[in-house]
């Protein structure tokens, strides 16, 4: 693009001057796009809370190390590409000093061949606008006809963008991708998403009317249950929010680096064993069509498939060039963050292995625990009650208390296939009603 060859030009033209403007290095980002979305709410297709739109989307970022030792970072629009001269002056003036501030990277094998474009998703954006209709009409038609809907809330959005990253070391990577993302919620209770970089088959929209189905058929029969100690699943969403709040949060290399995590930087250094060694935790920046999935960072760090934790063991916090010099440990790859179980048994041997039980769907309130400790005791959303391996029907009120930490070291703690990618726990919480 002319817009991008034109600000890298005058970058380089600031890195020979010999005067205050001058520029050691320079890194940015740059991403051009388009995007259409629609959606209804409560029943009611467009209306203020969801109306159709279409944008075009243009801009990025960039970083800046002055020959005088100091650092910027800014945006990057459509006013920066018309008054650069003057921009750039701004950059300056608003620069500070960091001890802790990178070196842009030297150029680095990147894998330019990975699957994150789908041309039918290009052909929608620029042209198709009735497809994203065609999906909130399959969900209508599908979900309006169950006695159980009352109210039917969805979204689908669709986006085409072309990205690049560039720095004074010669870095310069170019990718096109596409990507699709529409969820659905009944009785704003039991909902359910897609979010890809390519066209949904039908067969992945009717999984969603089916994960539904799976709630709102017992929801429908209220049942009491009693207060005890007792074995919970956590399915594949409430566990996604536990592990980022306790576990992720502490893995973020800033929060390491500045010892406000549980876990030090030694502990990764010496590899220490913090949860079951049947449980991994991996970086997979090379998923076919994954909406995290690009060939590198904002920074030039390439994807690659990368073990945070390994087998219960530390081995890297989340680093970004900056903490990766803070910690003198090795940038980590963009991508996909999932748990890699080494022994897993089916779902539903899972829940039939419960005498008394509960299966949680929804928690309130994750914000407000201490993810330090480990412990949480949260509000339940939306939970069914099982017995003797069998689903009972939905609970109206009820509260879980336990220790992720605890779990996540407890041989005992098992995980289940419940769908594509998509894994569950079964634990042991106290439970309140």
């Amino acid at each position: 693009m002319k817009s991008i060859k034109t600000l890298s030009e005058k970058l380089n033209d600031y890195m020979v001057r010999n005067d205050d403007l001058k520029i050691s290095q320079w890194l940015f980002t740059f991403g051009e796009g388009k995007s259409i979305s629609i959606g209804m709410k409560e029943n009611e297709i467009g209306g203020p809370y969801m109306p159709p739109s279409s944008r075009n989307e243009y801009g990025g970022s960039v970083y800046i190390r002055w020959a005088d030792g100091t650092i910027s970072n800014s945006i990057i629009n459509s006013e920066t590409l018309e008054n650069m001269d003057t921009t750039i002056k701004e950059w300056k003036a608003l620069s500070y000093q960091n001890i802790f501030a990178p070196e842009v990277i030297d150029p680095l094998p990147i894998p330019l061949d990975l699957k994150i474009k789908d041309n039918k998703l290009v052909e929608i954006t620029e042209k198709d606008k009735d497809y994203l209709f065609g999906i909130l009409k399959f969900y209508k038609n599908k979900l309006s006809k169950k006695d159980y809907t009352k109210l039917l809330t969805i979204h689908a959005s669709v986006g085409h963008e072309y990205n690049t990253v560039l720095n004074s070391k010669g870095l310069n990577v170019e990718w096109e991708e596409t990507g699709i993302s529409t969820w659905v919620s009944v009785n704003n209770m039991a909902g359910d998403s897609y979010s890809k970089r390519k066209i949904p088959e039908k067969e992945d929209l009717k999984k969603i009317i089916k994960e539904i189905d799976r709630y709102m058929i017992h929801s429908k029969n209220v049942v009491q249950m009693k207060s005890d100690k007792m074995l919970i699943i956590l399915t594949p969403g409430v566990l996604a929010d536990f592990l980022d709040h306790y576990v992720k949060n502490n893995l973020q290399g800033g929060l390491v680096a500045n010892n406000q995590s549980i876990f030090r930087i030694d502990d990764f250094k010496l590899k220490r064993q913090v949860f079951d060694e049947n449980i991994s935790l991996i970086i997979n920046g090379l998923k076919d069509y994954e909406l995290s999935t690009v060939p590198c960072s904002s920074e030039g760090v390439p994807s690659t498939k990368q073990y945070i934790i390994a087998d219960g063991r530390l081995i890297t916090p989340f680093l970004n060039l900056k903490y990766s010099k803070k910690t003198g440990m090795s940038p980590t790859s963009p991508g996909k963050v999932g748990l890699e179980i080494k022994t897993k048994t089916s779902y539903n041997k899972l829940l039939h292995g419960i005498d008394y039980g509960l299966v949680v769907y929804d928690v309130m309130g994750m914000h407000t625990q201490n993810n330090t400790t480990g412990e949480y005791s949260i509000a339940v959303g939306q939970g069914l009650l099982v017995e003797n391996g069998e689903i009972k029907g939905k609970i109206e009120k009820a509260s879980i208390k336990g220790n992720l930490f605890e779990a996540l070291k407890n041989k005992n703690t098992k995980f289940a296939d419940y769908r594509e990618d998509e894994i569950a726990m079964l634990t042991e919480a106290d439970v309140t009603v």
